[in-house]
């Protein structure tokens, strides 16, 4: 091992091209595995989740061909291919969220050992430990890693594909190694943006690498260029075999997101709350180190340019609102770890126990947010007039403790929606403008024998329809049902539809409920309709 000096930040020059097995990386893949392991989600997270599951059993009973109607197809057909190709070689018949969460928790050890493998090659093992846990810490990586999402499996492919290109570009010597090295990272590349398309962003991250190195940056690039072609290439290529054309389908989705989520007078304050999610995603505290060691590096230092080409085309999603921002951003946080890290580590040089004091230095950043969190969480709740406890979505305060209240949370509401989906007398009517609408939608089109669906309009009221052997169920979700003035009155003396029970069920915390009494009564009913105009008034403040 060659160690040289670049922007004042020790590197090592790996010139063999082989990995160099040390306790650091036999730590880190220990404790991701086991984070892995332990910290699992038992069944679905959040709406999207389900909404693979569902485009994966629309697959299954039909063809391939009906993968432009499944959920995100656009963005993560790979997803779906991946999904389907493990259900056929492991003969999986248990519970789709067990396979989709364990092939995330999966997919997060090997986005460990890529990453640790690429930042030890840059610099050292000190900091690519503590890059590698940082980033395992940091609260979008840390949901991804443990429930069925597309994103967790991109990384590790992109990560995968930044290792390799170093190699290729780094490793001196041996022609044919450095051929093997090109090839792996083609077909990284074109497995991550199959599973994932956004991932593409990530590919500035190859050209700062370049720079990084400052090795033969004109013929390198020329060759990157290639590779990249070569991979979109056979992207789109097995796109075209699948469904026989690649960009109706962009434009439609393009045009969904700039007319609905990008409205002039809503740019500037959905830049502020999506910079600031941003920032949680990663960890505050680490985002904030990230930003003195930009100030400390200096623009021109390679750190830094590898830094700005990976995160700065990931600005696209500023603009927009409801866009799950952690998730979305969750490629750039390996990025944002390395810089915080390598700040720490160069900064404190004279720190005798720097290990000790970078490991003290994670703790507090897990700890901080707890601090400010769950009191703010309480004063809201107060303030906001809500009655029952919901998690947050992404963990703010300690981590396991989040964790293991969405998990309760979930169960809940996936007991809540077997329960209602499993009723054979009389017709139903499902109220719920959380994305628990998802749990009911799911086991209705898994347990039960849905002979048709279709949307049901009553005024400007939206319901979806599901016809079972048994009985009909329709379904009041968000969308824009939130916005009428009397929804649940309107649907009710709806000509169109006939139903005897009503199932309210708990959404933005406003209600608790009583498991044992799954329907309203008439006198319940009565009152919820009188006091309808005011309660979706105070609903609609509280989602906003």
């Amino acid at each position: 091992m060659t160690i040289i000096k670049n922007d004042s930040i020790h590197c090592s020059n790996y010139s063999n091209g082989h990995l160099i097995l040390n306790k650091e990386f036999i730590l880190i893949v220990t404790i991701a595995t086991a984070l892995a392991v332990f910290f699992i989600f038992d069944g679905f997270i959040l709406g999207d989740s389900i909404r693979y599951a569902l485009g994966v059993k629309a697959l299954e009973q039909n063809n391939y061909k009906v993968l432009p109607s499944v959920f995100n197809y656009e963005m993560s057909f790979g997803y779906y291919l991946v999904i389907i190709w493990l259900k056929t070689i492991l003969n999986f018949q248990g519970e789709l969220s067990r396979l989709m969460n364990g092939l995330s928790a999966g997919a997060s050890v090997l986005m460990t050992c890529f990453l640790f493998m690429f930042v030890q090659s840059l610099f050292n093992r000190r900091i690519a430990f503590f890059t590698c846990l940082s980033v395992l810490l940091s609260p979008a990586i840390w949901m991804l890693s443990h429930y069925g999402n597309p994103n967790i499996l991109g990384m590790s492919f992109f990560l995968g594909s930044l290792f390799f290109l170093d190699k290729s570009i780094s490793s001196t010597g041996n022609s044919y190694l450095k051929n093997i090295y090109w090839i792996s990272f083609t077909l990284l590349v074109f497995t991550a943006v199959t599973v994932r398309m956004d991932m593409a962003l990530a590919f500035g991250a190859y050209f700062g690498l370049i720079y990084f190195r400052r090795a033969r940056i004109t013929p390198d690039i020329i060759k990157l260029i290639g590779a990249l072609a070569v991979a979109l290439l056979l992207t789109y290529g097995l796109r075209y075999y699948i469904w026989g054309n690649v960009v109706d389908q962009f434009r439609g989705a393009l045009g969904y997101h700039l007319g609905s989520r990008l409205p002039a007078a809503q740019i500037f304050p959905s830049i502020i709350k999506n910079l600031s999610l941003w920032m949680v995603g990663a960890n505050i505290f680490v985002a904030i180190l990230a930003l003195l060691g930009l100030r400390r590096f200096g623009l021109k230092s390679g750190i830094v340019v590898l830094f700005s080409f990976w995160l700065l085309p990931f600005l696209i999603y500023l603009p927009f609102q409801g866009m799950d921002t952690p998730r979305l951003i969750a490629p750039t946080i390996p990025a944002i770890c390395l810089v915080a890290m390598g700040y720490l580590d160069h900064n404190f040089e004279s720190v005798k126990k720097k290990t000790l004091f970078m490991l003290l230095v994670l703790v507090l950043a897990q700890m901080g947010p707890a601090v400010f969190y769950y009191p703010a969480e309480k004063f809201y709740q107060r303030y906001a007039g809500i009655k029952r406890e919901t998690p947050p979505a992404y963990p703010l305060g300690l981590i396991p403790l989040d964790h293991f209240r969405l998990q309760r949370f979930v169960r809940a509401q996936d007991d809540l929606a077997k329960r209602i989906a499993g009723e054979r007398n009389g017709n139903v009517l499902i109220i719920d403008f959380s994305p628990g609408v998802m749990y009911y939608i799911y086991h209705l089109m898994v347990s039960r024998s849905v002979f048709s669906q279709e949307i049901v309009w009553c005024d400007n009221v939206r319901l979806k329809k599901f016809v079972t052997k048994e009985n009909t169920f329709l379904v009041m979700d968000k969308d824009i049902n939130i916005q009428q003035r009397s929804p649940i009155s309107t649907a009710l003396q709806c000509p169109k539809i006939s139903v005897n029970k009503v199932h309210l069920s708990p959404f933005s915390g406003e209600f608790p409920f009583d498991k044992g009494k799954l329907y309203l009564g008439e006198e319940e009913l009565k009152s919820l309709l009188e006091n309808e105009t005011s309660l979706f008034q105070h609903m609609r403040e509280v989602i906003r």
